[in-house]
């Protein structure tokens, strides 16, 4: 939940008596950079988290971020994470490359890595394309890749979604305290 301090809610009141066009000189510009920043936090605690590389979160991700005026006294900001399922291998595993040894994965920085079964006739393999993976043979004989979360998955964890609460709230109401001086300095 993104909160405004009571001190910015009151000058914010002042600005907003006094000048013309106020809401769109001080609260669109202030949601904006707080939904930027929002959007950076979110992937510095994913990476954080998780045991992706930076680059692969990002080349996984499409965000998107806008700030909606709903009527007289309302703003509402959202951010939105589309991406695809990352294949397992782009996380820790180990082996990383073919081999016979049984691979092993974490996805999560706080968990251990789990061995998969050999009866489950799970392995590392490249393909023809040169595409390395973590596979599963399936009861029918095809083999199928084996996937991660995606990045939309990855910043539902508690922990990502409130560093972003807090990242916002704090750009937040920094910004409109910036606007609101930026105004008054225009004005003066």
């Amino acid at each position: 939940m993104i909160e405004v301090s009571d001190e910015t809610i009151e000058k914010l009141h002042t600005v907003l008596a006094r000048v013309e066009n106020a809401r769109g000189k001080v609260l669109k510009p202030a949601f904006g950079r707080a939904l930027q920043a929002g959007k950076t936090e979110a992937k510095r605690k994913a990476v954080e988290t998780y045991h992706i590389k930076p680059g692969e979160y990002k080349k996984n991700t499409y965000i998107q971020y806008q700030s909606e005026e709903h009527g007289e006294d309302e703003i509402i900001g959202t951010i939105s994470f589309a991406g695809n399922p990352i294949p397992l291998i782009k996380y820790n595993v180990s082996p990383k490359t073919p081999s016979r040894k049984t691979p092993s994965a974490v996805v999560k920085k706080a968990n251990s890595p789990v061995k998969f079964d050999r009866k489950k006739d799970v392995f590392v393999q490249q393909m023809g394309s040169g595409h390395i993976g973590i596979f599963k043979r399936e009861d029918t004989g095809k083999i199928k890749e084996l996937y991660g979360p995606s990045t939309p998955k990855i910043t539902e964890n508690e922990e990502v979604i409130q560093a972003v609460t807090d990242k916002v709230n704090e750009v937040l109401n920094r910004r409109i305290e910036h606007e609101i001086e930026r105004l008054f300095n225009s004005e003066g």
